[in-house]
């Protein structure tokens, strides 16, 4: 009776269960003969049986109540199509199966061409080609394709989670990622994978460019351990961006400020608390008042062991790490021009620590140089680390999981998320790992990043993910009271067409918001990501708060895509990129700083290290920085089913419209006299995470 082995195949997962009758009652007619019998089991077994079998059910049930069902599981080829063309020896008998249709065509050199029905395809339409659908109007074909398919995947693919029985608090992070026992392997998986080779090959090139230009320093300066000049500084970090800069945002701008010839300038300060690489921190200190703060509450009682603060490269004291706060005041200038002007300066939150204002000379440019150090730390460790890359883990995990590649929804999204869980992987192994290269360079130990991290992600919601809700949160949305913040003005621009877009392609696929509620596969995906989750063994591992755990309508789904495609894309970009130009000049990016020859801490020569604390800043920045994966919205072609490929067609061309505002704007900035900010320009914006 089994002769094909795909029935074979299906019939062996059926075996698997006590229930496997119920799968045998889509597979062979004769055990459906009576309807009734499929339709009794229905009932009592849907809240139990595996979702594959529940749909089978179903299925079962309504493919033999349909007289024109052909009796014949897919591929069999044993019925022909009534409407078979006879004009031709070449189409009698009908080598057609599965309902196609002969034409005669005597240019092919078979003599006939087959017209083949809905998800069929192949010379003779024997090949089941699904076509790309939401779950509840997928042929009952595909479903037992796309079904079997995703619970295997529901097997194999999992987050790591509290419950398991090596997890640690103190020993673990918090937040829930790909559960990769081999890691390493999985990342050099990504070598052969066609998806994500492009980024395998960007990234080790990149890491070899910086490994080759760090030696090139590291052999010929005779000077390397002497304490540096400002001057050294520079050549060591323009020797890195100059290799870099012709793939960066800046080369798009015809004017570009040095940030080594103004980084000491108070307007430079001011200008990257709102256009520089961590332009996340600032808060509006007084309700509709013109003070404003930057704050470090994720830093507040950080402490590194006191047997790690001697620097082995430098051979100095490191500084503690403080929580400093720094003040803000918009004014006018002399030209009647709204700035961000700096006034003061506490040096930590404790109320016993020093406060410095700009008359201090020196002790205030010390007093920036910690705000700076803050600002740097904070970036690497809770806005790209955490709020980038691991936060953003578990939904890319959970696509894979329980969305069918057939799924409108998987084929946009998937594409933000190429290339995101390599990437978070190779960070975790290479550069956060117990003994990480970051720990050389930030003023934080492993223990005490672990720390911060898991300490920030307990306090973290779904919303910190989204710009308006972020910036609205923050005090920061107002234009009037605050001009010149091109992160919120050029982040508006892009979040908007990015909204349009989801909106778009939601009502490509999805009729009314019955349809989005029927959608299964979103559901699944919803209930274990959302830390409200309540259905299932995995409800809720993914921990995420303020997401839905049932997305019911078509708005709550366009939210959810919306927030999460700006952080793939605006939120990765803005964290990221800028730390080529303003986080490699150590000077203006102190990521550590040291005390002086006396111990103490004071402006000295001494306070941002030498040269090779100069050198692993420089490649540092670079690795992170110095690639583009690809350019935003621009996967149409890799899309499949027309309706999906026309809108991501449409919103790509738009966004060349998106570019000239923000082009536009940024001339106006660099006449004006503030810093441009070229981060978000849609060709200079990756689809995801992965750098």
């Amino acid at each position: 009776m089994v002769s094909s082995p795909a029935l074979r195949t299906a019939l062996f997962f059926a075996e698997l269960t006590e229930r496997n009758l119920l799968l045998r009652c889509y597979l062979f007619k004769n055990v459906c003969y009576n309807p009734a019998f499929c339709r009794s089991r229905t009932c009592g077994l849907v809240m139990k049986a595996p979702v594959v079998l529940v749909v089978v059910i179903v299925l079962c049930h309504s493919i033999k109540a349909d007289d024109s069902f052909s009796g014949e599981f897919p591929g069999s080829g044993e019925k022909d199509s009534p409407e078979t063309k006879t004009n031709d020896d070449k189409c009698e008998p009908n080598p057609c199966q599965n309902g196609g249709t002969c034409v005669v065509n005597y240019d092919l050199i078979d003599g006939y061409k087959c017209e083949c029905e809905e998800d069929f395809g192949g010379i003779t339409c024997n090949e089941l080609q699904c076509r790309i659908s939401l779950p509840q109007f997928s042929s009952p074909h595909c479903v037992v394709k796309r079904e079997l398919s995703r619970q295997i995947k529901k097997t194999l693919i999992r987050l790591t989670s509290d419950k398991d029985s090596d997890y640690s608090k103190s020993e673990h992070l918090l937040v829930p990622t790909l559960s990769k026992k081999g890691a390493a392997s999985f990342v050099q998986s990504a070598s052969t994978d066609p998806f994500t080779i492009e980024w395998y090959m960007k990234m080790t090139d990149n890491a070899d460019v910086n490994r080759d230009l760090e030696s090139h320093f590291t052999l010929k300066d005779p000077r390397f351990h002497q304490t540096p000049t400002l001057i050294d500084f520079a050549i060591v970090f323009l020797t890195f961006y100059k290799e870099h800069r012709k793939r960066s945002a800046m080369s798009s701008l015809k004017l570009v400020p040095a940030i080594e010839e103004n980084f000491f300038k108070d307007r430079c300060f001011a200008d990257q608390r709102v256009a520089g690489a961590n332009p996340f921190q600032l808060w509006r200190a007084i309700d509709n008042g013109d003070v404003y703060v930057n704050i470090y509450p994720e830093l507040d009682g950080v402490k590194m062991p006191e047997a790690l603060l001697r620097d082995v490269k430098f051979n100095h004291t490191v500084l503690q790490m403080t929580s400093p706060i720094a003040f803000f005041v918009v004014t006018k200038d002399e030209l009647g021009i709204k700035r961000l002007n700096p006034v003061a300066i506490q040096m930590d939150s404790k109320l016993e620590a020093k406060v410095y204002t700009p008359i201090y000379g020196k002790d205030w440019f010390l007093a920036k140089s910690f705000v700076q150090r803050a600002d740097y730390n904070s970036l690497h460790l809770i806005r790209k680390r955490l709020k980038v890359h691991l936060y953003l883990d578990a939904p890319c995990t959970l696509v894979e999981k329980y969305f069918s590649e057939y799924h409108p929804i998987y084929q946009v999204v998937r594409q933000h998320c190429r290339a995101a869980l390599e990437t978070n992987k190779l960070f975790e192994i290479k550069l956060f790992g117990r003994s990480g290269p970051i720990y050389k360079v930030l003023s934080v130990d492993y223990s005490s990043a672990l720390e911060i991290v898991n300490k920030e992600y307990e306090r973290m919601t779904f919303d910190d993910l989204d710009l308006l809700e972020d910036l609205k949160k923050r005090g920061v949305d107002d234009v009037e009271k605050l001009p010149y913040y091109p992160y919120r003005d050029d982040g508006k621009i892009l979040y908007q067409k990015l909204s349009e877009f989801v909106d778009a392609y939601i009502d490509a696929q999805y009729e009314d918001d019955d349809q989005v509620l029927a959608d299964n596969e979103l559901q699944e995906f919803a209930n274990e990501l959302s830390a409200d989750g309540t259905h299932g063994d995995f409800a809720g591992l993914g921990k995420v708060k303020k997401f839905p755990a049932s997305i019911k309508t078509k708005a709550a789904l366009r939210q959810v895509l919306t927030t999460l495609f700006w952080a793939f894309t605006g939120g990765h970009a803005a964290s990221t990129y800028p730390i080529l130009e303003y986080g490699g000049f150590v000077p203006n990016a102190p990521h550590r700083l040291f005390a002086d020859s006396n111990g103490n801490t004071e402006f000295s020569n001494l306070m941002f290290g030498n040269k090779a604390v100069a050198l692993e800043i420089a490649e540092l920045s670079s690795n992170l920085a110095g690639i583009h994966l690809d350019q935003l919205l621009d996967y149409s072609t890799k899309i499949e089913g027309n309706k999906g490929r026309e809108v991501v067609e449409k919103f790509h061309d738009e966004l060349k419209n998106v570019g000239q505002e923000i082009t536009k704007a940024n001339d106006k900035r660099v006449k004006e006299g503030f810093l441009p900010y070229p981060y978000l320009l849609p060709e200079y914006v990756s689809n995801s995470a992965s750098t």
